[in-house]
């Protein structure tokens, strides 16, 4: 990461950041059209299927929609944000 004075973080330059996670939790089992809880879903369902709009797209791609928005709102609302895979809640990468 890199700051305007490099041996300095921002916090000894002044600056003060406040920075919210996204939870990641529930991600899968809300539709990021309509926003409507689809339910939990077995590990082997791929696709997601929103009966409330008729949204269907793969299961990766819907959860990851739905963090974006949840980023955005709080974006929106003035905060910086953290997206789970930079606190480290996308697990260990496969050698």
């Amino acid at each position: 990461m890199g700051y305007a004075d490099a041996t300095h973080p921002p916090v000894q330059q002044g600056f003060q950041e406040f920075r919210q996670s996204i939870s990641p939790k529930g991600t899968s089992q809300t539709c990021p059209q309509c926003g409507v809880h689809t339910g939990k879903k077995e590990l082997s369902e791929r696709m997601h299927h929103g009966d409330a709009c008729g949204y269907v797209t793969d299961r990766d791609v819907a959860a990851a929609q739905v963090v974006e928005q949840r980023g955005l709102i709080l974006v929106a609302d003035g905060q910086s944000v953290v997206l789970p895979v930079e606190e480290g809640c996308m697990g260990t990468p496969m050698k």
